[in-house]
């Protein structure tokens, strides 16, 4: 009788406070979204590494990026970014007919973190595939090599335009272990959200 007495006053309490689905209102912002996809595009700028054949590398670079975010109503997203970045390309003035190039292609997971309104910081870190590409008197030579520990530290503005679109300003800097490279990047990205 006593068990009878606690399996009633426990299914009597835990339904007491139980609501019904039907009157609970669900309330969703009009501009929250969970994921957004970015292309972007930019200016990278190489901190010169090289000892030898210093005067020919040519710092001025571009870079094409695409990331996919999961953004919650939270300050915290997490995503994965690839894209095209060509770190430098190395010509002597007086050889026209030698040129290299070095490419990377970044596999990274990204973390991004909202510090105020549209004001956010972010980090990535992955794995990278180089590749070397060098022309020397029209005979081509392009070479693969896989970097496992890349670093990227960024600072951004998002401004949004409407409910799915925005506008991403942001600066990177970018570190490869494998060949001890450093770069900074100035990317304009636009984005769109979905679901």
């Amino acid at each position: 009788m006593r068990y009878a007495i606690y399996i009633f006053v426990i299914l009597y309490w835990g339904n007491s406070f139980s609501q019904d689905s039907a009157l609970v209102k669900k309330v969703r912002h009009p501009s929250y979204r969970h994921f957004t996809f970015y292309g972007g595009v930019g200016y990278n700028y190489y901190f010169n590494s090289m000892q030898i054949g210093a005067d020919g590398i040519n710092p001025s670079n571009y870079a094409f990026l695409l990331k996919a975010m999961w953004e919650p109503e939270h300050r915290l997203s997490i995503g994965v970014e690839t894209g095209y970045i060509r770190m430098y390309q190395w010509q002597y003035p007086f050889r026209k007919n030698e040129y290299l190039a070095l490419f990377q292609i970044p596999l990274n997971t990204c973390f991004s973190m909202r510090l105020h309104k549209g004001l956010f910081t972010s980090f990535s870190f992955g794995s990278s595939i180089l590749h070397s590409y060098l022309n020397r008197n029209g005979n081509e030579v392009s070479t693969f090599q896989l970097t496992l520990a890349n670093i990227n530290l960024g600072l951004g503005y998002k401004v949004k335009m409407g409910h799915r679109w925005s506008f991403v300003v942001e600066t990177n800097y970018l570190y490869l272990s494998k060949a001890n490279d450093m770069s900074m990047l100035f990317l304009t990205r636009l984005g769109y959200s979905i679901w």
